[in-house]
């Protein structure tokens, strides 16, 4: 999994939630960030192609951070929440 964070308003953008626009769709833009920073494009490839097309990250004022997760570690840290709420104690703790 791909997370895209814009820098300027804070906001992740998941990389596999984008895929390929509606043949009908002009425009090519498919995502942005809260306040427009960061947008997510759609570029079509050219036939004969193996694929229809890639996703390219583009920016107006500050480079995103763009971190990579692996499936093994987004379960190992689902599971680390699950205990931390299962184990979560009121009152002081030590």
């Amino acid at each position: 999994m791909t997370i895209i964070e814009c820098e300027e308003c804070g906001s992740k953008l998941v990389a596999s939630n984008y895929g390929v626009p509606h043949e009908d769709s002009i425009r090519n833009t498919i995502g942005h960030c809260a306040c427009r920073n960061i947008t997510i494009k759609w570029i079509n490839a050219t036939q004969p192609a193996k694929n229809k097309g890639i996703l390219t990250v583009k920016y107006k004022k500050s480079y995103p951070i763009i971190t990579e997760i692996s499936e093994a570690e987004k379960y190992k840290k689902q599971k680390e929440e699950e205990n931390l709420k299962k184990n979560k104690k009121l009152g002081f703790q030590s």
